[in-house]
């Protein structure tokens, strides 16, 4: 009798949930632009969507219930709707999510990644927009843990930037909520979706200009001569360039239109139009890229750029946007003092510099000045003769597991008043010298491991935000061995 009693009740507890997991008629459903609303046909084997947006247009699509799987359903065709909507395809699994007092759907695409989003909602059409709106005013970082995203909100980001709120969502530890689940997932699928594909983001090509060209560098000529706008430079595997020679030879640069020999690099930036600059420093040429966009620096394997100079950058961009660096070891055979960092970064918006060990001695690894959206993952900083990072008048600029270790000897993290939303995460500073952090702006420290025999400096402009545990600190010379997923793929 017992027996039966616990069957029964397991039974009515498994209708129950299957039932909660039905779409009403009449719900509504936004995706960030669009408001639409169920009709259940068939006792709710089918279900019809209409919708109405702020744009005109016929909005639809339809579903079909998965027999035996609760919240699961089938993208299906629609009568006025014979392309799949959604950025997926008839059959796609459709998940109606109800956890932690969310209630959504999920559109998966054929990967299984999330390609869309519909939050069940009670507002109209303008209440829903007005929302929207509200939600692009928050700061990035609230929305990420705090808020289900939609395409809609998305569209807004450029890719660079997407792989930020990636990274920043990759980096968390402990288990992910079910928000920061579907927003990573959808942030995945957007990040994959060409940008000629992408709403709002279509791009006029200045004429001329190359799409998407891919060039194959073997020597120090084939790069430079392949560095410009919309295109990917591959270093290929066991080359390392001295970049150099090159620089001095006056002719290669004066003889090709987009090139230039020059004292200061920074007034080409009025020209409008992409340069490659040969710039003249204290005791030598360094590689300037001026106004390029949507630049993909690689490197194979065993890779790497040099340059002689001590007071040079081995790169240095002003005025660029959208620009990849990876896979790359970049450093200086002779160390230098005063000036000439690793990579320069002057009024750029955009860039990323992933899977590269950047080492002296060069003064800094990084300084960036009026830079906008910096992101560094995977990498290392050592070895350099003044310290590891200046930032100067820049936003949005975030390390995600980077190593940072034997930098010398004076301010070695430095952030003036003007920088804003400096965030080191999960990142680990150890057998350095000199005082590590010179702020006149807060950072945010999380989960990182700091092991430093000097002063510490200015901690009381560091925001820790500790997530299972807090950042480290401890005063040592330590040297710890290399931390698995930290660092260039070649080490």
């Amino acid at each position: 009798m017992k027996k039966s009693i616990l069957a029964l009740i397991l039974s009515l507890a498994a209708v129950t949930a299957a039932q909660a997991q039905v779409i009403p008629a009449g719900s509504r459903w936004f995706d960030g632009d669009v408001l639409y609303t169920a009709h259940p046909r068939a006792g709710g084997q089918y279900i019809y969507f209409d919708g109405v947006s702020a744009h005109e247009g016929g909005f639809e699509f339809s579903l079909e219930r998965i027999k035996g799987k609760a919240g699961e359903y089938k993208l299906i065709p629609s009568a006025q709707a014979d392309i799949a909507p959604f950025r997926s395809e008839f059959s796609s699994r459709v998940q109606y999510v109800r956890r932690d007092g969310m209630n959504f759907l999920a559109v998966h695409n054929p990967k299984g990644d999330i390609t869309w989003t519909l939050t069940l909602t009670p507002d109209n059409v303008d209440d829903c927009t007005a929302s929207e709106r509200w939600s692009e005013e928050q700061p990035v970082e609230d929305m990420l843990g705090g808020f289900l995203m939609n395409t809609t909100y998305l569209s807004r980001f450029s890719k660079a930037e997407l792989k930020q709120m990636q990274a920043k969502l990759q980096a968390r530890k402990g288990k992910r909520s079910v928000i920061e689940e579907t927003n990573l997932s959808l942030i995945r699928s957007e990040i994959a979706v060409p940008d000629e594909d992408r709403f709002g983001m279509e791009q006029e090509t200045a004429e001329g200009a190359p799409d998407g060209e891919v060039f194959h560098a073997a020597n120090e000529q084939d790069f430079i001569a392949a560095l410009g706008s919309d295109r990917t430079v591959y270093i290929n595997d066991d080359v390392h360039l001295n970049l150099t020679p090159l620089l001095d030879t006056e002719d290669f640069f004066t003889d090709a239109f987009g090139r230039a020999f020059v004292g200061d690099a920074e007034p080409l930036a009025s020209l409008g139009h992409p340069v490659i600059a040969s710039e003249s420093g204290t005791d030598g040429q360094q590689l300037s890229l001026v106004n390029v966009r949507n630049l993909t620096i690689v490197g194979g394997k065993n890779t790497s750029i040099v340059v002689e100079p001590r007071y040079a950058f081995v790169l240095n961009f002003i005025n660029c946007e959208n620009v990849r660096v990876e896979n790359l070891v970049l450093g200086h055979t002779e160390e230098g003092f005063c000036d000439g960092g690793v990579v320069g970064l002057r009024h750029c918006n955009n860039v990323e510099i992933s899977r590269c060990d950047l080492y002296g001695c060069g003064t800094y690894g990084i300084e960036a000045f009026g830079t906008n959206n910096l992101l560094v993952q995977n990498s290392v900083i050592r070895d350099c003769s003044y310290g590891i990072i200046q930032l100067h008048s820049s936003r949005d600029i975030y390390f995600a597991r980077c190593d940072f270790h034997r930098n010398r000897e004076y301010d070695l993290v430095y952030a003036d008043a003007g920088c804003q939303r400096v965030t080191f995460d999960d990142c680990r500073f150890w057998n350095n010298n000199g005082m590590l952090f010179l702020l006149d702006t807060g950072i945010q420290l999380k989960d990182c491991e700091i092991h430093h025999d000097g002063e510490f400096g200015t901690t009381e402009r560091i925001t820790e935000l500790g997530r299972e545990g807090t950042t480290t600190w401890s005063r040592d010379r330590t040297v710890l061995s290399k931390k698995e997923g930290v660092g260039p793929a070649m080490f």
